[in-house]
């Protein structure tokens, strides 16, 4: 019996440093690997090789569909995969891919693309996209960029079928470092660009410009482009018109037109009911506009719905802990506190290691004087499978400002590998209640580089006349706990000027951020002194959950 076997094409130019990767996860789940090469200067061609792939060198002719169709006329297999040198397969879906080729029945499969963007560490968007088809001489791709087979698929055979599956690949090209390097936008503008020079009025090349000027947060333009390409589309026919209205509210919301986000979210959902992200997304958009009791019921359906089904574009977290935690933040401003963690905690539940739903519960338990009741919240509500599960909490305890439950959770942690942890824990939880002189005690036990600079910072606000020295300000990491040493214990212009000196040196957003809470921060200590009065308790409280923390999606 013929086992139906699996052409792996690629094209590449330059994936040296990604490709290793790529070709290791398609081990055992492929026959044959057909390498188009398109320029490479790195030995791209010579990594593809170490893998025994077929490599073919093809001038590149600004022409995606082009180079991949080359790939395509040299395949053997009964079926093709195409995948970038910046993809992996996922390694549980091996065995999947190999159970799909075994169904003829269908003439192509879709793939779930895990996109991660930003740094990486924001998630995934999630997208359905036909990427294993059967070896056929009249399948051929289309279109300059973002070339599509089905399109070819279909016009030769009309009658044939498609199946979704949830085999994963994850791409990392639209990272931030990978996409400054190649200047990918500004080449995909321009392939764009001579599409629609050809083809003025195609909405698949009027939705990808849309997407392109979205990643420029040129928001008009790619507002413009998202209107032309859906008035160009059948909202029923079309597999990608789902995702035109999503862009197209995210547009509407980023430049303030919240009435039409809105109405565009409901004429959305009433031709895509059961699509999570419209949901979430009217939620979203009615907090903006200030109605809050629709906006809780928004996110409670799109709970309800779960992740969007595998035929939409998504992202990691919709319809779970995403929508669990901004549900949450809703019921902050509604000032349901109780709701609000209970909020946080089932977001947790959803993804364990997701970090902002621990942020804000532990800052809505320190802004509504709740501190005490840490420890035992810890113990009823977390089930720490180790030590450096604590500790994690300990140092968002501290990002927080929840210092009273450190020095006994931190008494808890035993193991030798967290004993430096141990110690600067409890080191500066001296420095912020003033006793510095147990604080330098501390410090003979500490062996790290962080000794020279509390050591320096020590005798400097001992003096308290003398300029900053520049060791001090040079460690922007753990000068937030000597300021508020500093302003917390009287030491009021050495504390001002540790804050100027070191609010000159600020080169970055996420410094800047620090800066400001540190500032944040103080204005909590202060009140805390002053009291809170009935007059202005709510006011005071609403403030303070306010401020910038390091807890956002």
């Amino acid at each position: 019996m013929h086992q139906p076997t699996i052409s792996l094409c690629m094209i590449v130019k330059n994936e040296a440093d990604h490709l290793p990767r790529c070709l290791q996860s398609v081990k055992g789940a492929v026959d044959e690997i057909i390498v188009v090469d398109t320029g490479s200067t790195d030995g791209t061609a010579a990594v593809a090789r170490r893998f025994g792939a077929d490599v073919f060198c093809v001038s590149w002719r600004d022409d995606f569909a082009y180079a991949r169709n080359q790939g395509v006329d040299r395949a053997s297999g009964d079926w093709i995969l195409f995948l970038d040198g910046d993809e992996e397969l996922d390694p549980d879906d091996r065995e999947k891919l190999r159970l799909c080729a075994q169904h003829p029945e269908f003439e192509a499969f879709f793939l779930q693309i895990h996109n991660y963007i930003g740094d990486g560490s924001q998630g995934a968007t999630i997208n359905p996209v036909l990427r294993l088809f059967k070896n056929r001489p009249e399948y051929r791709f289309e279109g300059r960029i973002h070339e599509q087979i089905a399109a070819s698929i279909c016009r030769h055979k009309p009658e044939a079928a498609f199946h979704i599956t949830d085999i994963k690949i994850h791409h990392y090209g639209y990272q931030q470092e990978t996409v400054r390097k190649k200047d990918k936008i500004h080449r995909n503008l321009k392939l764009l660009q001579q599409m629609l020079a050809e083809k003025p009025d195609d909405p698949f090349t009027l939705y990808n410009m849309g997407v392109e000027y979205l990643r420029l947060a040129s928001l008009q333009q790619a507002l413009d482009a998202f209107r032309k390409a859906r008035a160009r589309l059948d909202p029923v026919a079309s597999s990608y018109t789902h995702l035109l209205f999503k862009y197209e509210i995210r547009c509407l919301l980023a430049v303030g037109r919240l009435p039409e986000a809105i109405r565009l979210c409901e004429e959305g959902i009433g031709l895509y009911p059961d699509y999570t992200d419209l949901h979430h997304l009217k939620g979203v958009c009615l907090i903006q506009a200030g109605q809050l009791a629709a906006a809780k019921s928004a996110f409670s359906h799109a709970l309800t719905l779960g992740p969007a089904a595998n035929c939409y574009h998504t992202e990691e977290g919709i319809g779970t802990y995403q929508t669990c935690y901004t549900l949450g933040l809703l019921y902050e401003a509604m000032r349901q506190y109780d709701r609000a963690i209970e909020c946080h905690m089932q977001a947790i539940r959803f993804k364990s290691s997701v970090n902002p739903p621990l942020y804000r519960i532990f800052r809505l338990l320190k802004c509504t004087n709740a501190q005490p009741q840490i420890p035992a919240f810890i113990e009823r509500r977390f089930h720490l499978k180790s030590e450096a599960a604590l500790a994690r909490i300990i140092q968002i305890l501290f990002e927080t400002d929840c210092l009273q439950p450190v020095p006994a959770l931190a008494r808890r942690l035993r193991n030798a590998n967290l004993r430096q942890f141990k110690r600067m824990a409890e080191l500066k939880c001296l420095l912020l209640q003033g006793d510095w002189e147990a604080a330098r005690r501390m410090l003979r036990q500490i062996r790290s580089k962080e000794r020279n600079f509390f050591q320096i910072g020590l005798d400097w606000l001992e003096k308290g006349t003398d300029a900053v020295p520049k060791d001090v300000l040079a460690s922007g990491e753990e000068l937030p706990f000597l300021a508020k040493s500093a302003l917390q214990n009287g030491r009021i212009d050495a504390g001002l000027q540790l804050l100027d000196g070191w609010r000159d040196r600020l080169h970055s957003p996420d410094a800047y951020k620090q800066w400001i809470r540190t500032l944040a921060s103080l204005s909590d200590f202060h009140l805390e002194v002053l009291g809170t009065s009935a007059a202005y308790h709510d006011v005071v409280r609403d403030a303070r959950l306010a401020c910038p923390h390091a807890d956002g999606f």
